[in-house]
């Protein structure tokens, strides 16, 4: 099941308008390079998954087990 929210990131990013633009601007790296993912690099992924207002596990399951405690980023 995370795979799946995972692999809807990637979807979401495709496919709604002006996020690739934007989480460009929040990862500080092109629009171009953002298309380019297949899942969401590990570099980026917390400031994915705060932007988009998701945990962490759901950004990147594979790095963050949903079975970890949630940290809070930038708290």
């Amino acid at each position: 099941m995370p795979k799946r929210k995972a692999n809807a990131v990637i979807e979401a990013i495709r496919t709604q308008r002006g996020l690739a633009a934007k989480l460009a601007k929040v990862c500080g790296i092109s629009r171009s390079a953002v298309w380019k993912w297949q899942q969401v690099p590990a570099e980026h992924a917390l400031a994915v998954a705060t932007f988009l207002q998701l945990k962490r596990h759901e950004v990147r399951p594979d790095l963050y087990p949903a079975n970890l405690p949630e940290e809070r980023v930038g708290a």
